[in-house]
């Protein structure tokens, strides 16, 4: 009998959920109770999956006239009022509010009605929540305020009703557990030049981690990033001798053409804190001295790098993950696994050529590690150069030949260069 009361929810059949719900009863006159007794796979109560299929009547009948509890959450912690948001249905929404839903109730991931709104771009939503008292910035742990979330979303008329609302344009969130996450450093990791602008217009601080991320991934022939990193300079970002963090970022990013791989071009001999870089800022070159710092509290950068960048992978965020092992290789350009890393993450970001040149480098440094071979392989395989590859393969393979990973993918390269037209002949890449 509850699995009827949980249909009649759901196809919103009013006359039927009375009839049930009085026959649960069973003349005890706790209505109330038989209804919230009933569960569905994941705790879902009647109003929960009447509030998710848009069932107004239904809704207003077990607020209203039941009073069932309105915040009473799935097994996830997602309370009616949280799947009425993402319905899009703003009658309900109205309903169960009228009726004291909490518009600040968190799931278990920290994901609030208002994070909801906000990452499927329904101002009227927005609003509406926020007239009823919801707090413009609650935090969840992995995704930051609904700010965050309408930014990463791209969600431009959603990020202007947060910000008219007086939401927090500088409010921060640990990405990865390391580096603090803005809305601004959200915008330009998605290469968004009108969000950037709506941010910066709104009071955001152009901070270094920002000019970092826009200034490498604006190397990638990304119109969107050089847009972002345009603006951001013209709009003031600072950057001098006593900001070195932005300084080498932009000076990443004017160099890229000939020393984007920390250590072509640069020697392999020195890091990056013992030499001068040039900086492109408003017009003005700026040479810049950058400072070296304890070794010990190096290697615990680079360690914690590592750990985020492990983190992001995980994650499958490969742009994050490529980027703190940018980081690293800056700290020490001549580890060899962190080339191959981050090899690795350009592959699956389809960025065959990039890879191809991380592979190089790593093979360069240690031209006895198989990996480095594998990733070389790799990385032409993606780029159908099925001929190189194969040399590749089999350099790698003689060092390890018990390696089943290298074989197979030996074969794998042997089998595409001989079906395909189109394999690349010559000399190693």
């Amino acid at each position: 009998m509850q699995d009827t009361l949980l249909d009649a929810a759901f196809k919103g059949d009013l006359p039927l959920l009375k009839r049930v719900v009085w026959v649960l009863d069973n003349g005890k006159g706790r209505p109330r109770e038989a209804v919230e007794a009933a569960r569905a796979d994941g705790g879902m109560s009647a109003l929960l999956i009447a509030a998710a299929n848009e069932q107004l009547e239904v809704c207003s009948y077990l607020a209203g006239v039941l009073r069932v509890d309105v915040d009473a959450a799935d097994d996830k912690g997602r309370t009616p009022l949280f799947y009425a948001v993402m319905s899009e249905k703003i009658a309900v929404v109205k309903c169960l509010l009228d009726h004291g839903a909490d518009p600040d109730k968190a799931d278990e991931a920290g994901l609030t009605p208002l994070h909801a709104a906000a990452g499927i771009g329904n101002c009227e939503m927005i609003k509406l929540l926020l007239a009823k008292g919801a707090y413009v910035d609650p935090i969840a742990e992995e995704i930051g305020t609904p700010l965050h979330l309408a930014t990463k979303e791209q969600q431009v008329g959603a990020m202007k009703t947060l910000l008219e609302h007086n939401a927090d344009c500088n409010k921060t969130y640990m990405s990865y557990g390391l580096n603090p996450m803005t809305p601004l450093f959200q915008a330009v990791n998605v290469s968004s030049l009108q969000c950037v602008k709506l941010l910066v217009e709104a009071g955001a601080v152009i901070n270094p981690d920002c000019i970092e991320t826009v200034s490498f991934d604006s190397t990638t022939g990304n119109d969107g990033s050089t847009e972002c990193l345009n603006f951001l300079l013209k709009a003031g970002a600072k950057r001098n001798a006593s900001n070195d963090a932005a300084v080498r970022a932009s000076a990443r990013g004017r160099v890229a053409g000939t020393a984007q791989r920390s250590g072509r071009g640069r020697g392999r001999d020195q890091g990056p804190r013992q030499q001068q870089e040039q900086h492109v800022a408003h017009g003005e070159e700026v040479e810049v001295k950058v400072n070296p710092k304890d070794e010990h509290a190096i290697k615990r950068e680079i360690a914690k790098l590592k750990s985020s960048a492990i983190k992001a992978i995980e994650s499958k965020d490969y742009f994050s993950a490529t980027m703190w092992y940018t980081k690293a290789i800056e700290h020490d350009p001549n580890d060899a696994t962190l080339f191959s890393n981050r090899s690795l993450c350009l592959l699956r970001m389809g960025d065959g050529q990039r890879a191809l040149l991380d592979a190089l480098d790593c093979r360069g440094m240690r031209p006895d590690w198989p990996k480095a071979y594998y990733r070389q392989g790799a990385a032409l395989m993606s780029l159908k150069d099925y001929i190189n590859a194969c040399v590749a393969l089999l350099d790698g393979f003689k060092l390890d030949p018990e390696n089943a990973e290298m074989e197979s993918a030996l074969r794998e390269a042997m089998e595409s260069s001989k079906i395909s037209k189109g394999g690349t002949k010559g000399n190693m890449t």
